[in-house]
């Protein structure tokens, strides 16, 4: 019923329209096709306003004061609690200043776990999550981002930053900041183990740092930036390129995006989550790259598979998790063991490899910061 409101709310340009509306839907219809409006906007107001409608606070701070050289870390998540302990005291000891979590009909113990923790917050929605994914991160954003950086990243993720062992979060963000950059890419980094994928126990307390230390960027395929997004972004580096495939690729010949737009410093007319969860549209995007690590392949992931093909309720009707389940069917003892894996310790690392970038004003500024706090001589 929602999407024929929205549908027909696209058409009507005029006060007749609306009368129009009641007498021959099938001529609004066709104007839709021959013209779109300010219409348009009214319908996605209609839409942001019913998934606002569908979120209900479960638990912690309704809202939150954050500075501007702070971070709030906003996930949607479901039935994630096997990364739950992990992702927020990783988030936590990073320095974000609140975690919120948005809970989209978990019936294993996430919110349980999540509650036990100082700084965060609950909310919850039943909206479906293949329709509405980026309507309610978007709302994550908009509603907690304000005035603040905030991270939008999945359960499975946990985000670092060139420098990270030299500088703190804040020192990071105010470098953002002073070079006038809203948006920040990240590229995401998929991990493992070695051993066969499905003989992974589930987790529940584990560093997974740890657990899964290997990564392989050898089979990685990077692009020009505007081929992979079709978005008005400002680049502020040439430097930034889409990035396709990894060890999925080599594994699953699965060539996907691994290509985000995380970090956001909502401002001005910027689009989050426009026209794609992986993209932004307006923004000036930072002359550094970020990394997303990635623990897909851990505990539980036979579940998330079979869940996902069931359900086709990811990209084109889970189309990737079909070739998940495809492979696996057909070697259960599938592991992930390549001669080009090495366990990553740092990001520096992979900026030395070349799978994240940084440019010379950022390091100038990381040198600078290291001068600033060294202890003046006696």
């Amino acid at each position: 019923m929602v999407r024929w409101v929205l549908n027909r709310l696209r058409a009507v340009r005029t006060p007749r329209d609306f009368y129009i509306l009641t007498r021959a839907p099938f001529l609004l219809a066709l104007r839709a096709l021959m013209a779109q409006s300010w219409s348009q906007a009214l319908a996605q107001t209609v839409e942001t306003a019913y998934v606002a409608m569908n979120i209900r606070h479960c638990y912690g701070p309704r809202r939150v004061r954050i500075a501007a050289d702070q971070l709030v870390v906003v996930s949607l998540v479901r039935d994630g609690e096997r990364y739950m302990h992990a992702f927020i005291e990783y988030y936590l000891a990073l320095g974000a200043s609140q975690i919120v979590l948005l809970d989209n009909g978990s019936l294993d113990q996430t919110i349980e776990i999540a509650r036990r923790y100082p700084h965060v917050t609950i909310l919850s929605s039943k909206l479906n999550y293949g329709q509405y994914q980026r309507q309610l991160k978007s709302y994550l954003i908009r509603r907690f981002g304000q005035r603040c950086w905030s991270l939008c990243v999945d359960i499975d993720e946990l985000f670092d930053y060139p420098g990270s062992r030299q500088i703190d979060l804040s020192t990071f963000l105010r470098y953002l900041r002073a070079y006038g950059y809203n948006a920040v890419v990240a590229q995401m980094l998929d991990m493992f183990a070695q051993g066969p994928i499905l003989d992974r126990g589930k987790p529940t307390h584990e560093d997974l740092r740890v657990a899964y230390p290997l990564a392989d960027v050898s089979n990685t395929d990077w692009r020009e930036y505007h081929s992979a997004f079709d978005v008005q972004n400002q680049l502020a580096s040439v430097t930034i390129q889409a990035c396709f495939g990894g060890i999925r690729k080599t594994i699953f010949d699965v060539n996907v995006l691994l290509t985000k737009h995380p970090l956001l410093f909502l401002e001005g007319g910027m689009r989050p989550m426009d026209p794609t969860p992986h993209a932004v549209n307006r923004a000036t995007v930072a002359d550094l790259t970020c990394v997303l690590y990635h623990y897909k392949f851990t505990g539980g992931f036979a579940d998330l598979v079979q869940r996902a093909v069931l359900e086709e309720n990811y990209f084109r009707r889970s189309a990737e998790y079909k070739r998940y389940q495809e492979v696996l069917d057909h070697n259960p003892l599938l592991g992930i063991e390549t001669p080009t894996a090495w366990p990553v310790e740092h990001t520096d690392e992979l900026v030395e490899r070349r799978f994240l970038v940084v440019s010379a004003a950022y390091n100038n500024w990381i040198e600078t910061q290291r001068q600033r706090s060294r202890p003046a001589p006696t």
